[in-house]
């Protein structure tokens, strides 16, 4: 009884010897592949602070950096040098009038529990004005 289980089971492994998993084959390229994926050259990171403003977008299969504040489009350069972009950024009013916005004193007529005036942040907003002078 024991040398037909010992019969069945070399018979089960010679059957099984032709399939993918017992010849090696599949292991071989599934190693291949893994040693190439960890081999392969990793993308420089981007330091400068200029990319922080610039997106990269695609027109007409050309990849471009796009500035985020005035949606202006310039060719991205095979250094990714970011002098263009940079002087771009001292010359962008819409970035400059984010940096540098001008911020004044809002001093409400109402009094706190002190005697103290309320004061608080404004914000001059040309639209809001505009709006107002119209009605």
């Amino acid at each position: 009884m024991e040398g037909d289980l010992h019969l069945l089971d070399t018979i089960d492994e010679l059957e099984n010897l032709g399939s993918p998993q017992h010849t090696g084959v599949q292991d071989s390229v599934s190693n291949e592949e893994t040693q190439e994926n960890v081999h392969a050259k990793k993308p420089r990171k981007r330091t400068s602070a200029v990319w922080d403003h610039f997106a990269e977008v695609e027109v007409g299969g050309v990849t471009k950096n796009q500035c985020q504040w005035c949606k202006s489009k310039f060719t991205k350069s095979k250094s990714s040098s970011t002098t263009t972009l940079s002087r771009h950024l001292q010359s962008c009013f819409k970035y400059i009038g984010a940096k540098k916005k001008q911020k004044l004193l809002l001093v409400d007529g109402s009094e706190d529990a002190d005697g103290a005036n309320i004061v608080s942040n404004f914000n001059y907003d040309e639209g809001k004005v505009r709006d107002f002078c119209l009605t």
